[in-house]
């Protein structure tokens, strides 16, 4: 090879290094840009399935307590008292009143993840559990009492604004 073809070769590999490096540096952008997202909505399917968990352990409380309720002859009454998992909890028309729930649920008792707060504004909802109260309440589940028509419910609200990381006050 010539001194002239070892020079244009050299400046084919240094242009063929910098188009492949440019292309490297677009490559890593779109994966960040791809990436990025799929983390944040981690972060948010946390706070989704946090509320689920608590959905489910306030579900299986209350079938447990109007079972016990059944075969104490008081899942008919307007108020009671029953033991369930060695607690002594009031009842109204067998299954637990919202009050007595974190006697029953540990996690409840958590106050710095759970803001529990009876719900004013709403008329049948006896209690609210949030999960972030900061700045709206976007996600949260509403504990409805048993009343002489209906069993008592759970019901999980999620919003698009629940998605997001509570913010730090």
């Amino acid at each position: 090879m010539t001194t002239e073809e070892n020079q244009v070769n050299r400046k084919q590999q240094a242009g063929r290094t910098w188009l492949e490096f440019i292309l490297l540096l677009c490559t890593l952008g779109l994966l960040v840009v791809v990436a990025v997202p799929k983390f944040y909505d981690y972060e948010a399917d946390a706070n989704v399935t946090a509320l689920k968990g608590l959905k489910s352990a306030i579900d299986n409380v209350m079938v447990q307590t109007y079972e016990q309720a059944q075969a104490s002859n008081i899942a008919d009454q307007p108020r009671g008292t029953l033991t369930v998992e060695g607690v002594t909890i009031d009842v109204q028309f067998g299954y637990p009143v919202a009050n007595d729930l974190p006697q029953l649920i540990g996690v409840l008792k958590e106050e710095e993840r759970w803001l529990p707060k009876p719900h004013d504004s709403q008329a049948g909802v006896d209690y609210v559990w949030v999960y972030h109260d900061n700045p709206a309440p976007s996600c949260y589940l509403s504990y409805y009492e048993a009343t002489p028509t209906q069993h008592a419910k759970t019901e999980l609200v999620i919003r698009p604004s629940c998605q997001e990381a509570p913010m730090s006050q």
